[in-house]
């Protein structure tokens, strides 16, 4: 610690040691006494005259100019130095009492903020299983207000808005051959709202928390959702309109996309084994080093889009658009191309073991250093001159 901090600290003490004493006295008469002899004294250096009647200073400073000139420097620098120090201390204690003021204000209104936020948060609750759809809406727009004032209740709004999601549309296990139309507004609304007060690298999305599974999206039109990391498994998205969504690093294993729109879709990375895409427009989608085992791509089209590195074992392509379709290095162990159309798709360094193009439009394809044990029906028409 420094020494000069510390010698300041024992002078503010003895300070304020010194200003107890004095009120502990300030009924006795000694400090009376003392100051009443004080003024005597210095009465009678001033005044007090000696025997050839001249005054004492002057006989003092007659005999020892130098001596009293000094003496009279010293007692002033000590008075002043006296004096500067009570009102550095007092100036000090002054500082720490507002100091110590301002701290309690801002713990007190920090409580009184955070029980603001409790009611607000327990009203918005309440008011999300209201009858009325414009209440619901009110409540689920209160609380992403209280997200953004208050980020420690983040995770318990995320929490709250995923399971309102969850239980106004669940996927039903009835058969419904109607196109869907959508989720309902409110649905829409929290699903919107959750997706903007997570950015894409927080801490409660990237660690998977947000449980999205069995929810019914049919229908829903949404362009770049951001959806990435989220818990999707066995979800409903057929007919929806999502082009530029982001479903990177998500798990959404069995979940059903057929007849959506998904142009320049984002799955980097995600989990979608077993998952449907029949009938859906994927042109520009990137599903890089993604698990799609025994995923059904029936009859979509797939242009442009980009599997490298991605497991796709045993998934089916049939009568799937694959112009320009990059599965460089990935694995299609089984998969079946029947009817597709490859059109200079890139299939260099992918393991197409066992795989079958049965009945398959190949040209200008490329197999170099594909692993092709098995593999039926490929007969690629060389590439164009």
């Amino acid at each position: 610690m420094n020494p000069i901090y510390i010698i300041w600290e024992l002078i503010d003490d003895l300070i304020c040691d010194l200003e107890r004493i004095c009120r502990s006295v300030v009924r006795s008469p000694v400090p009376y006494l003392g100051f009443g002899f004080g003024a005597v004294i210095v009465t009678w250096l001033l005044l007090g005259r000696t025997a050839e009647g001249d005054f004492l200073t002057v006989a003092f400073w007659s005999a020892d100019p130098e001596g009293m000139r000094n003496l009279l420097w010293s007692l002033a620098t000590v008075a002043a130095g006296a004096a500067g120090l009570y009102g550095l201390s007092l100036a000090a204690r002054r500082t720490k009492a507002l100091d110590e003021q301002a701290r309690i204000a801002e713990e007190t209104r920090k409580l009184s903020e955070q029980s603001q936020i409790t009611e607000r948060f327990t009203r918005a609750v309440e008011q999300l299983g209201n009858e009325k759809l414009s209440v619901r809406l009110g409540a689920v727009y209160a609380l992403e207000r209280i997200a953004k004032d208050s980020g420690r209740d983040l995770e318990a709004i995320s929490s709250m808005l995923a399971a309102f999601i969850r239980d106004h549309s669940s996927v039903s296990d009835e058969l419904n051959m109607t196109i869907p139309t959508g989720p309902e507004l409110d649905v829409v609304a929290a699903l919107t709202v959750l997706i903007r007060i997570l950015d894409k690298k927080h801490e409660i999305r990237v660690s998977g928390k947000i449980d999205l599974q069995r929810v019914d999206f049919g229908g829903l039109v949404l362009p770049e959702a951001d959806f990435s990391w989220f818990r999707l498994d066995s979800s409903n998205f057929d007919y929806s309109s999502m082009d530029k969504a982001d479903f990177s690093n998500t798990s959404a294993n069995s979940a059903s996309f057929r007849n959506a729109t998904l142009r320049g879709f984002l799955a980097t990375g995600a989990e979608m084994n077993m998952a449907y895409f029949a009938d859906a427009r994927l042109e520009g989608a990137h599903f890089e080093e993604a698990f799609l085992q025994t995923a059904d791509f029936s009859r979509a089209d797939l242009a442009f889009s980009k599997f490298h590195g991605a497991r796709l074992v045993r998934t089916r392509f049939n009568s799937s658009e694959l112009l320009r379709t990059n599965f460089a290095v990935a694995n299609l162990q089984g998969a079946t191309f029947f009817g597709s159309g490859c059109l200079e798709t890139n299939f260099e360094s992918a393991n197409l073991s066992g795989a079958d193009f049965s009945e398959a439009k190949l040209n200008n394809v490329s197999f170099e250093n594909a692993k092709l044990d098995g593999a039926k029906h490929i007969s690629p028409h060389p590439p164009s001159p």
